[in-house]
């Protein structure tokens, strides 16, 4: 359990359920984990129901049976295109029309998804594949007859988990996951900078119709123009577009991910004529960018 705790629901994750979404209070770690191997013991048995329906000899022994890594691939993909049983309401409306618009949207939007799903169901994806691959939860769940068994699979989990820790591919994800948090925060810091840009644009462009356009320095009038062509709506609305096409998604053990701000949540305040006379230290980069 402490395993659990500190590498998979970890910080923030008991706050969320499994869409994403903020909780009033945070979730207990056993309700956490209960929901978790639900899911696992459940999406183990469709798997091996499947496969005996699909010709096998006979039906797969849950206490026992290991599922190979080839089939592993085989039941991500059946589970990723199961949306109606993962996928949140709101975005499996919108993937239905990406369906029927843009085949190829709706795809990247169904796998980017899934990956958030998973990172919100589990903290740890290698955790969820082996509660699925192995018949832990079955041994755990065993009766007195079957003790003899109960080691055997959580023991073959410790020791891969320890050799997953040392391989390059785990190594590599960690190391690609800091890089996504960094892309986050740059993200972040631009949409505030857009923000505020817009505000004082605008708050600028009212002097400026108000017959002071002589007293406005050449970078508050380079900021007018570009305020009323639009050129800062639009990239405000472009840094929003990109960060609502950027869910959730695990990013490896301990790493917190920047938020950025939603489209319905970015609000473009019209600055004061005051606070508009000065550039903010954070973003006179941004407007040396623009002139």
């Amino acid at each position: 359990m402490r395993f659990i705790a500190d590498e998979c629901f970890y910080r923030d994750l008991c706050h969320k359920n499994a869409y994403g979404e903020d909780l009033e209070k945070p979730m207990a770690l056993s309700l956490k984990m209960e929901i978790l191997l639900g899911v696992a013991a459940e999406r183990r048995k469709i798997f091996l129901e499947s496969q005996w329906w699909s010709g096998a000899a006979q039906p797969a022994r849950d206490m026992t049976h290991t599922i190979p890594e080839e089939d592993m691939k085989l039941m991500w993909n059946a589970w990723r295109w199961d949306v109606d049983l993962w996928m949140s309401p709101k975005n499996l409306k919108k993937y239905r029309d990406l369906q029927w618009s843009k085949w190829s949207n709706a795809q990247k939007m169904g796998k980017q998804l899934f990956n958030a799903y998973l990172h919100y169901l589990a903290g740890n994806k290698f955790l969820l594949r082996k509660l699925i691959q192995l018949p832990i939860i079955a041994q755990c769940n065993a009766t007195s007859s079957d003790s003899a068994e109960q080691p055997a699979s959580i023991m073959a989990w410790l020791e891969e988990f320890r050799v997953h820790k040392e391989s390059d591919e785990y190594k590599a994800a960690v190391a690609q996951s800091q890089r996504k948090a960094e892309e986050h925060k740059r993200l972040s810091k631009q949409i505030c900078e857009a923000q505020w840009m817009v505000g004082c644009g605008k708050a600028l462009s009212a002097r400026a119709q108000n017959g002071e356009w002589d007293q406005l320095e050449k970078w508050q009038q380079d900021l007018v123009e570009q305020y009323d062509g639009l050129k800062l709506e639009r990239k405000l609305k472009a840094l929003l577009h990109q960060a609502e096409l950027r869910p959730e998604r695990y990013s490896g053990f301990g790493v917190t991910k920047q938020p950025t701000v939603s489209a319905s949540s970015a609000v473009q305040p019209a600055a004061s004529s005051s606070s508009a006379g000065q550039p903010a230290a954070s973003s006179s980069s941004a407007i040396k960018s623009e002139q």
